[in-house]
């Protein structure tokens, strides 16, 4: 289902690995803004946003 986002901003928390990145991925394919949560990681930021 394509639900369009736009005009939201959504925040995920956990957003760069398991479920969490699925969640951001699919957001951001529907047009949100989408603010990522996450621990350490910078590489797996840059990778789920790109």
């Amino acid at each position: 289902m394509k639900i369009d986002f736009q005009d939201k901003v959504i925040l995920v928390t956990g957003g760069t690995s398991g479920i969490g990145r699925q969640i951001s991925k699919q957001l951001l394919e529907n047009n949100a803004s989408v603010i990522i949560i996450y621990g350490h990681n910078d590489k797996l930021a840059e990778e789920t946003i790109l």
